[in-house]
């Protein structure tokens, strides 16, 4: 079950740099645009990421991709090396891209 708002408000709280895009962006603007996941786009730093690592720990975060579905283990180091992110949680899909200004 996606659980979109829960997520959005454990980016907000924890000060995670971000901007949402795709389905629920068009949601919030009044698109009848069904979706299964977050889109967002973020400064892939290693800041970044430890703040939205730090916020779903207790969800368990585990590539969406990978087969089987693996914890996320590298540090915020290498995450922030990546331009695409597809994560499962307990909360439901996300998946990041980067880019530079937020």
């Amino acid at each position: 079950m996606q659980r979109t708002p829960e997520i959005l408000t454990l980016l907000l709280d924890a000060q995670v740099q971000f901007v949402i895009i795709g389905g629920v962006a068009a949601v919030a603007h009044g698109s009848a645009t069904f979706t299964l996941d977050l889109d967002i786009v973020a400064p892939f730093t290693e800041h970044n990421f430890t703040k939205l690592f730090d916020a779903l720990a207790p969800y368990h975060p585990r590539y969406a991709l990978a087969v089987p579905k693996r914890p996320v283990t590298e540090p915020p180091t290498e995450l922030a090396t990546y331009q695409n992110l597809y994560l499962l949680t307990d909360l439901g899909r996300l998946h990041g891209a980067a880019c530079w200004h937020v």
